[in-house]
């Protein structure tokens, strides 16, 4: 049976809400329905959103791929990858071609740019200070040339995402906000003991970010990421004497939209929200980040026991 449209719905409205749905689709690219819901503007229920889609996918302007996740299909929506598509939503939302994120994606990629954009979105809308790069858009390129040399780049250790954390009181000749830049490993799936340490590795010794986020689904396997860090060399780098135990905080995989200061994150066995560890590369030099962090958590102790 054909789906009837609501009457209340006029075509004008119908027409906006498709074009906001365009341009999240185009900005973030992969996701499921539940979380595009969460990034329109006005709410919306999930059947309108369907059949909003649907009306997208019968013109050829989106797809749909499914993934299965706990024996349920669950599915995945994109701009159809095509060069006439870009330039339709480009036209209709008014987004140039250079913001669209048009990663091509197999369908078992589904889980991992959905939580990636999750994280992306929750950071821009809670805390637009910070910059983020997502890596397959355009602006990755513009991160500065001495966080990733082009050999490690070209061995496939590039963050999902990098955050660029503006230090206070540090502006450049041209009066912009200075950056410190932390990178973002998102991880779905069990990843080997060998392939974290060397993942910890290269980011605290080789490259230049100040500290890495690490997001993976369980308390458990946050435990293993801290070990592995403290036990396989990562934590003993000069690069980050002073900020060893600062350097590295984990996190379980977010779900939905998120506060930075509601989202709690593991820093040696220290306990601290996103915005406060993102806090002390804005504030603290490296030879001072440990002592900084120990000062947080020892404040928040004391609050919650007065």
């Amino acid at each position: 049976m054909k789906a009837q449209i609501p009457k209340s719905n006029t075509w004008g409205a119908t027409a906006f809400r498709q074009n906001e749905i365009l341009g999240h689709l185009a900005r973030y690219g992969v996701m499921r329905l539940k979380t595009l819901k969460q990034l329109v503007n006005d709410p919306i229920s999930m059947s309108s959103l369907q059949m909003t889609v649907k009306r997208l996918e019968a013109s050829g302007l989106v797809v749909n791929t499914s993934a299965r996740i706990g024996g349920s299909p669950v599915g995945y929506w994109m701009l159809r990858p095509c060069k006439t598509v870009f330039k339709e939503v480009s036209s209709r939302t008014g987004l140039d071609l250079s913001q669209f994120r048009s990663k091509r994606c197999h369908w078992s990629m589904g889980p991992h740019e959905d939580i990636c954009t999750i994280f992306q979105a929750s950071i821009e809308r809670f805390a637009p200070q910070i910059k983020i790069f997502r890596e397959a858009t355009n602006n990755f390129r513009e991160l500065p040339g001495h966080l990733l040399s082009d050999r490690i780049r070209e061995n496939g250790y590039t963050p999902d995402i990098c955050l660029g954390v503006p230090i206070e009181g540090r502006v450049s000749q041209s009066n912009t906000p200075l950056y410190r830049w932390i990178a973002v490993e998102i991880d779905r799936s069990y990843r080997s003991h060998k392939r974290t340490s060397s993942r910890a590795n290269i980011y605290s010794r080789h490259t230049a970010f100040v500290g890495l986020l690490y997001l993976v689904p369980s308390e458990r396997r946050q435990g293993i990421v801290r070990k592995i860090y403290s036990d396989r060399g990562a934590k003993e780098s000069l690069r980050i004497s002073g900020g060893s135990e600062s350097f590295l905080a984990t996190g379980s995989l977010p779900q939905s939209l998120f506060e930075p200061d509601k989202f709690t994150l593991k820093c040696d066995e220290h306990e601290l929200s996103l915005s406060q560890w993102m806090q002390l590369f804005a504030t603290s030099e490296v030879r001072q980040r440990d002592e900084t962090l120990q000062k947080v958590c020892a404040s928040d102790t004391q609050n919650e026991g007065a």
